[in-house]
């Protein structure tokens, strides 16, 4: 039987255009997502995120059930353009609101909340002006996770900078699946690749400075990597190999991603 390690917390996830709904409420700007399944044919049956679960309007009964569940945290996405409209600049003070609720909704049923500042939902205006390929777009989102970070880090200790860039760039930016719903070439891909990256880094000193208790601060990415179907060496040097070449796995799932995090290169 697996036995999970001391200090393994339970918990569950979701991201904010998954649940909120609310998607034009209380000064909210638009998102990626908003203008995707806007797009004829983009989403299947017209699906959007208008409403979604409505935790912007549920999410006191949200952590009542969460408590009831015996989750012992949740993690939950903030979205950018709720509390930036167009990503940068003007505050939307209702928007920080919202996370000052839940927030303490979740602390008072007992449950730590786990912040994740990127889960898929860029602003719409501020993509339009370049998004991740923009020159600036690490100053925009260190702006951001400052903002967030000064508000929340009372109260959140465990953070997360992004969900998957793998998906939001790869499906969103290249096979053109999920939101904005383009298709880059491996030119364009290298350079929100590393606007992702930056991004990253000044994050993590942003809510750095501004954290109000010592903060955990990482990523939530997609990790695949190869596992030999036997324990012959033949098996073991094919795993070894999937994914040595771009866009197979291992690259496309960690290396590009990771070691300019972890190692700056």
């Amino acid at each position: 039987m697996t036995q999970f390690p001391d200090g393994f917390v339970w918990g569950s996830a979701t991201a904010s255009y998954q649940v909120e709904g609310a998607w034009n409420a209380d000064g909210k700007g638009p998102s990626v997502w908003d203008m995707l399944t806007r797009r004829p044919g983009a989403v299947y049956g017209g699906n959007t995120g208008d409403t979604a679960c409505n935790q912007y309007e549920l999410y006191r009964d949200d952590a009542a059930l969460m408590q009831k569940l015996g989750l012992q945290a949740y993690r939950f996405s903030i979205s950018w353009p709720r509390v930036m409209p167009t990503g940068r600049g003007a505050v939307n003070e209702k928007g920080l609101d919202y996370y000052d609720r839940l927030v303490d909704a979740l602390l008072e049923h007992g449950v730590q909340p786990y912040a994740t500042l990127f889960h898929w939902d860029y602003p719409r205006d501020l993509y339009l002006e370049g998004g991740w390929m923009h020159p600036d777009a690490d100053r925009f989102f260190a702006d951001y996770a400052a903002l967030v970070g000064e508000r929340l880090s009372d109260r959140v200790r465990n953070w997360m900078t992004f969900n998957e860039p793998q998906v939001f760039l790869g499906m969103g930016h290249v096979t053109g699946e999920h939101a904005p719903g383009i298709k880059l070439g491996w030119g364009e891909f290298m350079s929100g690749l590393r606007g992702i990256c930056r991004s990253h880094g000044r994050a993590v000193d942003a809510l750095r400075a501004v954290g109000k208790q010592d903060l955990w601060i990482g990523m939530a990415p997609v990790g695949e990597i190869g596992i030999p179907a036997t324990e012959l060496p033949e098996d073991i040097a094919a795993a070894r190999r999937w994914g040595s070449d771009l866009p197979a796995p291992t690259h496309w799932h960690r290396d590009i991603y990771l070691m300019p995090m972890l190692k700056g290169e």
